[in-house]
């Protein structure tokens, strides 16, 4: 009787680290038996909402196969069991019982299998162009004349949630394998790759012990915020190999398998806080603890604190900040008094020291002044553009990109753009920043940009 498929689960654990595996089953067949199984690798990172092993045991993942221009099966959920009905040890195992065909096969395979309630949006398509209620993969479409895919699978209308603890991690494989080299139980490795891009933002304090910096809040504003993705279609690639195994930087996600897709009509509605138009999104981030910036010495720097809480991340679509994103609409804000174009915002005080014998009146506070605007509960509202001066001007899928603020004594922000002073240097000159670059998968590089 045919076994149960089986699919193992090697885990590639750390970011710019040396690779870690976590294995739950090497080889699911070791009998050599003629049926098909896998040996997913799954890119892990250290900080939260990406994928991890206990996500996918918890939840599964779909994989499809096909060959001669059909499906040899079709979105089936990989379920991890303790131990199968055949006495074989814990793993991901497959609802069918499937041998190697004559056939090369094409496996595809993603995680989350559905988006979690909350985790975003996109609409997924039959190979009819039927909608498919509660899927966000498209089905693949088949030239009419056998000669393979005309499309691939594809993500239609993603938008990501806007709260960053919802956001969800989208993780996808690819490969080719026929019974001549895996036919022998040998299981068909399936290297996943993170299909967004992780963004974090911290804050220091450098040289200069004349200011201390409050920030309560950020923003991400104005961020392009609905894109299509397509999974490469062409069947004449090699596996780009298992990240486990003596690689340096494996090729990741090209950039260009996303599209943004631009809004209808004219009305970007910049400044809607009630995000009605998707295309253009805000991600903010209350925290619950104010981060204080204290002073530090002429020549030395604080530690950069994070800015989205202990590990916290964004999980946004993959982009370009450079040219126009609409029309003559900037992609990333021009620094003065339009609100157009992408930029970080922040609710914060600045308090400049003062002599006084009163040791309780050393601080006076300078930002918000008496004329600017401020919130409620008394913070002033400044801004950052999203454009690094180093020139990190794109988002690529697989990336994480840590943004730096450095405050000093003589730079702070602007004001918000959506404030009367919106554009104007706080202070005689500006934040600048610094962003590296590091791959969520095991790398030994952490290139500066």
């Amino acid at each position: 009787m045919l076994k149960k498929t089986l699919l193992s689960v090697l885990a590639a654990a750390a970011m710019t680290a040396c690779s870690q595996v976590e294995t739950t089953s090497i080889n699911p067949n070791p009998e050599g038996t003629g049926y098909i199984s896998f040996s997913p690798v799954v890119p892990k990172a250290t900080r939260g909402t990406v994928t991890k092993i206990d996500q996918l045991k918890e939840s599964g993942f779909y994989v499809v196969a096909y060959g001669e221009n059909s499906f040899y099966f079709n979105r089936l959920l990989a379920e991890y069991k303790d131990a199968a009905d055949d006495n074989k040890g814990a793993g991901f195992y497959l609802p069918g019982k499937y041998s190697w065909p004559s056939y090369t096969l094409t496996f595809a395979a993603w995680y989350p299998a559905t988006l979690p309630t909350g985790g975003g949006s996109a609409t997924a398509y039959d190979k009819d162009n039927n909608v498919m209620p509660g899927e966000y993969v498209s089905q693949p479409v088949w030239n009419e004349d056998g000669s393979g895919l005309a499309k691939g699978q594809e993500i239609r209308g993603f938008v990501p949630a806007t709260a960053h603890a919802s956001q969800t991690d989208i993780v996808i494989a690819r490969t080719k394998a026929n019974s001549a080299t895996y036919g022998t139980g040998q299981p068909v490795k399936l290297n996943f790759r993170h299909i967004l891009s992780q963004v974090s933002f911290k804050a220091r304090k450098k040289s200069g012990d004349q200011l201390r910096i409050e920030i309560k809040e950020i923003e991400l504003r104005n961020i392009p915020s609905k894109g299509n993705f397509v999974f490469r279609k062409d069947n004449d690639f090699v596996t780009d190999g298992n990240v486990t195994e003596g690689t340096t930087n494996p090729a990741l996600i090209p950039a260009d398998h996303w599209e943004i897709v631009k809004p209808e009509g004219a009305n970007l509605t910049y400044g809607d806080e009630t995000g009605n138009n998707v295309n253009l999104q805000r991600y903010k981030h209350v925290l619950e603890t104010p981060v204080a910036l204290e002073p530090v010495e002429e020549g030395t720097e604080g530690d950069a604190v994070e800015l989205l809480g202990e590990g916290g991340n964004m999980i946004l679509i993959p982009q370009n900040f450079s040219g126009n994103y609409y029309d003559n609409n900037s992609w990333a804000w021009a620094e003065g008094r339009e609100e157009k174009g992408a930029y970080l915002a922040l609710k914060m005080k600045v308090w400049r020291k003062v002599i006084s014998e009163d040791p309780d009146k050393n601080w006076t506070l300078i930002f918000p002044a008496e004329d600017d605007e401020a919130t409620a509960d008394g913070y002033g509202k400044a801004a950052v553009g999203i454009v690094s001066k180093e020139g990190a001007q794109d988002w690529e899928p697989g990336y994480h990109y840590v943004y730096t603020l450095n405050f000093t004594d003589e730079g702070v922000g602007k004001h918000d753009p959506e404030t009367p002073k919106g554009g104007d240097d706080i202070l005689g000159d500006y934040i600048w920043f610094t962003v590296t670059v590091d791959d969520w998968i095991p790398t030994n590089q952490t290139p500066e940009l």
